[in-house]
């Protein structure tokens, strides 16, 4: 039995849950069986174990009509106890009316990390409080001590000279020990005025030198990040042509789908595609709105279209007459493409239906045989 559904995601690779070991992952599911339908979304983990970490967000049965993709988000919690290592799980669609049906989704694998040992910053923050505070002193005195130069100079030449006549005016021991004392003190006191100043000065210099190298790593820092969002995006370009490019080739309408589209050649450059369409039948609007069809034999031409390619299902307009289009949705299923067909007059659906395709993969193959009369053989053969 075909499979009601596709399921794509844009998780290729595997998931790692963040800091709070949570995670999540979006599916497209899309109705091909050609008909409405309620689906019911299933997740089914390899290890029954983490069956509670996983969660649909949201209902996880919904109704689904022709051609309208409905999007999955699975909410991934992992408990603070889980061991590291790699979990995988697989999103599977049933088909509500019939629950043998059913629809199996891509594998995902999601990481849970091992646990970061908390460290406790309030020392290292208060340290860092203090250095910048001894740092702000130091400055502060460098500039009060830059512009008082003078003063300091004149200051100990004042205490040396007052030193000296206190000595030379009295023959008094105590009076000598005295000048001598206050001499001591202003040389002393203009010592430490010249250390301070020489303290400022280096504090300045380590300071510059901080702030250029917090520059230079600064401008590294967003050379490494402009280079790697080119990277990224260069990388998102192919991947982007390469979905799209699974779509290339001529497909051929199974005998089981009604009358309609008939054959779709599908060609892409990059993520543009290219959509050439050949029918059973032309449309016919009339100048008043009534719409028809009236067969064609051999097989007309419904024209082409381009589109940007953006995401599965791959969604197309064919403009037919300037009231009426087709809007078509194809996606893939293993080797068949499934298509529903929306003829929309105005902007509004008038019909729908759906067909089912398979890649053409004939091709003539003759063999020359001269002898004993020349003579062509050809016969049919499939590549595929």
């Amino acid at each position: 039995m075909p499979s009601s559904f596709t399921i794509n995601t844009t998780q290729n690779n595997a998931l790692d849950l963040d800091a709070q070991r949570h995670g999540e992952v979006e599916f497209k599911v899309n109705n091909v069986r050609g008909r409405a339908l309620r689906g019911r979304a299933q997740l089914k983990p390899a290890d029954q174990k983490i069956e509670s970490w996983l969660k649909v967000d949201g209902d996880a049965e919904r109704e689904f009509v022709i051609a309208e993709p409905k999007t999955y988000k699975v909410l991934i919690t992992a408990p603070a106890n889980a061991g590291p290592g790699t979990y995988p799980f697989q999103f599977n669609m049933i088909d509500v009316a019939d629950e043998e049906n059913f629809s199996e989704g891509p594998l995902i694998n999601f990481k849970v990390l091992a646990a970061k040992p908390v460290h406790n910053l309030t020392p290292l923050i208060i340290a860092g409080v203090v250095v910048l505070l001894l740092a702000l002193v130091g400055i502060v005195g460098f500039f009060i001590v830059s512009g008082n130069n003078a003063a300091t100079q004149a200051a100990l030449a004042t205490a040396n000279a007052s030193g000296t006549q206190v000595a030379q005016s009295t023959l008094d021991a105590q009076n000598t020990a005295t000048a001598v004392a206050a001499a001591t003190n202003a040389i002393a006191q203009a010592t430490l005025n010249a250390q301070s100043t020489t303290s400022a000065v280096q504090t300045r210099d380590a300071l510059a030198a901080a702030n250029a190298q917090k520059t230079a790593d600064a401008q590294a820092t967003l050379a490494a990040g402009t280079a790697t969002a080119i990277a990224n995006a260069a990388s998102t370009a192919t991947a982007i042509a390469n979905a799209a490019a699974k779509y290339n080739g001529d497909w051929i309408k199974n005998n089981s789908s009604p009358a309609g589209i008939k054959q779709l050649a599908i060609s892409s450059s990059g993520a543009n595609v290219t959509l050439k369409v050949t029918a059973d039948y032309r449309d016919i609007l009339t100048a008043n709105g009534a719409w028809a069809n009236a067969a064609c034999n051999p097989p007309c031409s419904w024209g082409e279209t381009i589109v940007a390619f953006k995401d599965d299902p791959l969604v197309a307009t064919l403009p037919i007459q300037s009231r009426l289009a087709h809007v078509l949705t194809l996606a893939l299923s293993g080797d068949q493409l499934s298509v529903a067909d929306q003829t929309k007059i105005d902007g509004t659906q008038r019909f729908a239906v759906g067909y089912i395709f398979s890649r053409s993969c004939s091709f003539l193959n003759c063999v020359f045989i001269p002898r004993p009369f020349p003579n062509v053989i050809c016969q049919i053969t499939k590549n595929c």
